[in-house]
């Protein structure tokens, strides 16, 4: 359960959500996320794409 005062609900994250994708690359697996994190652990700025309720969203962060 995402709850609202938690980091991942901060950022927008509900309960339910999918993650599909981030900066383009795809989350299907646990070795593709692995893959994921190590390319993006520098990254300054992610967007995330995930499935809500059906619907695909879009997330943008800038991480300083």
């Amino acid at each position: 359960a995402i709850r609202p005062s938690s980091i991942f609900g901060k950022i927008g994250l509900q309960n339910g959500d999918t993650v599909k994708q981030i900066n383009g690359m795809e989350m299907a697996s646990p070795d593709q996320a692995l893959a994921v994190y190590s390319k993006l652990r520098t990254a300054s700025h992610l967007t995330v794409s995930l499935e809500r309720r059906g619907e695909t969203i879009t997330l943008d962060y800038t991480i300083r």
